[in-house]
């Protein structure tokens, strides 16, 4: 999701437990997805948290559904309300899935990153936020050859002072700090 442009967030499974029990401290209070990346055990009370968040939010099971508890017994059933998406092999397949996943799940980035043709970009990574009534961010080209990206619209580059055109070309583990108009 770094690639995607979106917010990341960490839930454990003691957040889970507490949530199952009537807790909504953050950050719980505000997903939108969970992602459950290829679980293999988990508690019950962590199971019942997932079962009472997928009532709220989308839950995403990647790969196979948890199998196991917390000890090493098998448990079986689906996660109520969950829904299963396929683990790719490879980081890049499950990058571009999630890239067109996430709008069917009412996700939009700050800031859109795309190839110059338009399919979700893997390896350029991009932190974005709201700033004084406009958007910056920081992106940065995690691959070792260079990649055009579009990013929406133009903007000016914070750390150069070069103003760059919607779509630009990136070079490899060189930065740029965007500001862009409002």
């Amino acid at each position: 999701a770094a690639f995607q442009g979106v917010q990341l967030g960490f839930v454990t499974e003691r957040r889970l437990e507490a949530f199952a029990g009537g807790e909504t401290k953050r950050p719980l209070d505000s997903l939108k997805v969970l992602l459950v990346p290829h679980v293999t055990h988990l508690s019950a009370g962590a199971r019942q948290g997932l079962t009472k968040l997928a009532g709220r939010i989308r839950v995403v099971i990647l790969g196979d559904a948890p199998a196991f508890d917390e000890y090493g017994h098998a448990i079986s059933g689906a996660i109520p309300g969950a829904m299963a998406m396929a683990l790719p092999g490879k980081a890049k397949d499950l990058s571009e899935a999630l890239g067109k996943a996430l709008p069917n799940w009412g996700i939009k980035p700050l800031v859109p990153l795309t190839s110059e043709s338009g399919q979700p970009l893997f390896g350029v990574e991009v932190r974005a936020a709201g700033h004084s009534g406009t958007r910056v961010a920081s992106i940065c080209n995690l691959l070792r050859e260079p990649c055009t990206v579009n990013v929406g619209g133009p903007s000016l580059d914070l750390i150069s002072g070069r103003k760059l055109p919607a779509q630009f070309t990136l070079e490899p583990l060189q930065p740029v700090l965007l500001r862009f108009a409002r």
